[in-house]
């Protein structure tokens, strides 16, 4: 049994900064992480080797550095009774951030602020550990540590926060019930703009594909439509904005006034995808060197739904990764590092599906969304890194033995 320590009762570590203390009660921390191998105390009397938990729902350049007047150094505001018994290895700080968008590198270099306040604080090699929504945190890591000629002395793992356990009970696969059916070819439900979506919705529009699929997007071109120009596509500005102009915006699954006021992650309409035959799912990042899957991706996989995935580059390589099949269409984009290419060809394959003959692709789908769906119901992401920090912090422990 691995001891949790608090400093004070029913209260998360480091209360005193608002950017940890708003992320949830000490009650809800404390039911979200439970681990048969976890017990929760409070104390700073370290009888037993354990873990300090932090938790942030911020960027990393906001918990890393102090480049602008809300940001902060995590590692310098932990008590200095807590950082003694990190050096006395008694104690593992382990920081949970899993949080879309995160790279630690996109916006600041935060790897080197981390490793700065690291060696300032003097704490012994892989005493920190970062649980990172950013599946390829540890990987770059590793690379900036190449780099810069530095041994790593931080341990990252990867953190899905989406459990989804609502989808798990209410839907079974959908794609059974009038198969050959569908009133429309592909649902692509686009709530907020990002350059790739924005992109795609001017391929749908240009290609005639509107009335073929169920489409929703452009609720941000009403105030901004003269700024934006096209980012992956060779169109000229004004044949790009008169389009989008003329075409949208298309609600299909939420209103405009509800995507600007409402947090939708959890909200799925069940009659698109019962009427449709593919989702097209144009995640939240696409150029970002990260990797980062969002309910945007698992909501095809639990309403038991064909998909592709117009995302980062290698994202469905990270799905088979976790057992799920991605092979509905030609999937070849999903290799191509250049992003103006790797759009490209996502079309293409698109395109090419729209175009063939449907009969073929029945059985063959069926069996791929039965796994799926099989594979999405055993899944549990937050077990898994809680499994992880617990053979982590093992193996830490058992080193000073």
């Amino acid at each position: 049994m691995i001891q949790c320590y608090f400093d004070n009762q029913n209260e998360i570590n480091l209360s005193h900064i608002d950017q940890v203390k708003n992320v949830r009660p000490y009650e809800y921390f404390v039911k979200r992480n439970t681990h048969p191998e976890l017990e929760f105390v409070c104390s700073k009397n370290y009888d037993y080797p354990g873990i300090y938990f932090i938790e942030v729902s911020r960027h990393s350049y906001d918990w890393c550095t102090d480049e602008h007047q809300d940001s902060f150094k995590i590692l310098d505001n932990i008590p200095i009774h807590v950082i003694e018994a990190t050096k006395q290895k008694k104690l593992r700080i382990v920081i949970i951030s899993v949080v879309e968008g995160d790279s630690f590198t996109s916006k600041y270099d935060c790897y080197r602020y981390l490793t700065e306040s690291f060696d300032k604080l003097e704490l012994p090699s892989k005493s920190v550990l970062i649980v990172s929504g950013n599946l390829k945190a540890k990987e770059q890591y590793n690379k900036w540590c190449r780099q810069n000629n530095l041994k790593p002395t931080l341990e990252f793992i990867e953190g899905i926060e989406w459990v989804g356990e609502a989808w798990k009970k209410q839907y079974d696969p959908i794609f059974y019930k009038s198969i050959k059916n569908r009133a429309k070819l592909f649902n692509s439900l686009n709530r907020a703009h990002r350059s790739h979506r924005t992109d795609h919705l001017y391929f749908l529009a240009k290609n005639n594909l509107l009335s073929r699929g169920i489409v929703s997007g452009g609720s941000f071109f009403d105030t901004n439509l003269e700024s934006l120009n096209p980012t992956f596509l060779d169109e000229s500005s004004e044949t790009y904005s008169k389009t989008l102009k003329t075409q949208y915006p298309i609600e299909a699954d939420v209103s405009t006034e509800e995507l600007r006021t409402a947090h939708l992650a959890g909200k799925s309409n069940l009659c698109i995808f019962e009427n449709t035959f593919l989702t097209v799912s144009t995640e939240t990042f696409f150029e970002d060197p990260g990797m980062f899957i969002t309910e945007k991706t698992f909501r095809p996989i639990a309403m038991g739904h064909p998909f592709i995935i117009l995302g980062q580059v290698g994202i469905l390589k990270k799905l088979q990764n976790y057992g799920f099949r991605t092979d509905f269409i030609d999937t070849s984009y999903d290799d191509i590092a250049d992003h103006k290419k790797r759009f490209a060809k996502f079309h293409e394959s698109f395109l090419s599906w729209i175009n063939d003959d449907k009969e073929k692709y029945y059985n063959k789908w069926l069996s791929i969304v039965e796994h799926n769906l099989y594979i999405y119901k055993q899944l549990d992401f937050r077990k898994q890194y809680l499994d992880e920090i617990v053979s982590s912090t093992k193996k830490y422990f058992k080193e000073f033995s």
